[in-house]
């Protein structure tokens, strides 16, 4: 899910190939989209023109201008379960077998910038249900100026790590409070928000990676979150397919 940047659109994906864009003033939706692939993941470019489409082969960028859609040639025969980008020609993403990738879109050239786990022996085969080797799990986010970047430990891992991206410094830290499945960062760049299984939404200080604040939804369960480009809103989906507008920045500091 991605907030376009006018703050009254949201546009979603399902693995059906269809992306819609959904206005939250008139309730009203249109189809930007219709591929052959599976979708599960968006982006959008800082300049909001572009967003890129991943999940099965092949990955999309379409124009939200124009709705002319491209494949990204450089991620032929990979899937992608998360994207970012940095800047509006390159992209950070994470593919099945947990490997995170830095494209250039310019040049259409990707390159592994971290490796993804190991597998385990082929006679020591994993459960799918408990979380051991889950490469796809691993989450990952860009913030709006390019210099941070923030990525989770593979499987269904509460520790992730935030770090500038040139050169490349790291710092761990944790939820402490479960498992993260969405990490998204704020058009300040300096705030980070993640969503813990669960149904919590926490937010940490990006340069120090502490705490800053956490609320809870009883009964709601939270499935994605994004970011008004004007930094005070906050898009919170739910599986139940509803979307909600949150002051996040006046809820903290009423805090």
């Amino acid at each position: 899910m991605v907030l376009l940047s006018d703050g009254t659109r949201v546009v979603t994906a399902n693995h059906g190939g269809v992306v819609w864009e959904h206005d939250l003033t008139t309730g009203q939706k249109r189809t930007l989209l219709r591929s052959r692939t599976i979708l599960c993941n968006l982006a959008l470019s800082p300049d909001g023109h572009v967003l890129f489409a991943g999940g099965g082969d092949p990955c999309l960028l379409l124009d939200l201008g124009t709705l002319a859609s491209q494949p990204v040639s450089c991620l032929a025969g990979r899937q992608i379960f998360c994207a970012a980008f940095r800047g509006n020609r390159e992209l950070f993403a994470c593919d099945a077998e947990g490997n995170l990738l830095h494209i250039d879109l310019h040049r259409d050239v990707a390159r592994i910038v971290v490796r993804g786990p190991e597998p385990p022996p082929a006679d020591q085969p994993y459960d799918d249900y408990d979380g051991a080797y889950h490469p796809h799990h691993r989450l990952l986010a860009v913030s709006a100026d390019g210099r941070r970047f923030a990525y989770s430990e593979v499987g269904n891992s509460s520790r992730f790590c935030v770090g500038e991206t040139s050169p490349e410094r790291w710092r761990q830290t944790s939820s402490v409070v479960g498992q993260v499945h969405s990490l998204a960062f704020s058009p300040d760049n300096r705030t980070l928000a993640g969503l813990i299984v669960g149904g919590a939404l926490a937010f940490w200080d990006a340069v120090t990676c502490q705490k800053i604040g956490t609320f809870t939804w009883p009964g709601r369960r939270p499935s994605a979150l994004s970011f008004a480009p004007d930094g005070t809103t906050l898009a919170v989906g739910y599986w139940d397919g509803t979307v909600q507008l949150w002051p996040w920045r006046a809820l903290l500091d009423a805090r």
